[in-house]
């Protein structure tokens, strides 16, 4: 069983986007700042995903559950 699974449980829907960063220590330099530019990339778009998702839900939750 997976997260996603356990998330369905408790009823709070996952979403597909994954926030993975392999190698962190290759990622940032010492002094916490992103060396390449990749990091920062894929953090906006998984907190533009997260704010996409949470702004469909609320919309939804608003129009009440279906019959």
């Amino acid at each position: 069983m997976d997260l996603g699974d356990i998330l369905g449980i408790f009823g709070m829907p996952p979403m597909p986007g994954v926030l993975s960063i392999p190698a962190i220590h290759e990622k940032l330099d010492e002094k916490g700042n992103d060396t390449g530019g990749a990091l920062t990339q894929s953090t906006n778009k998984f907190i533009n995903e997260l704010i996409w998702y949470a702004e469909a839900l609320k919309d939804k939750r608003q129009q009440g559950l279906p019959a």
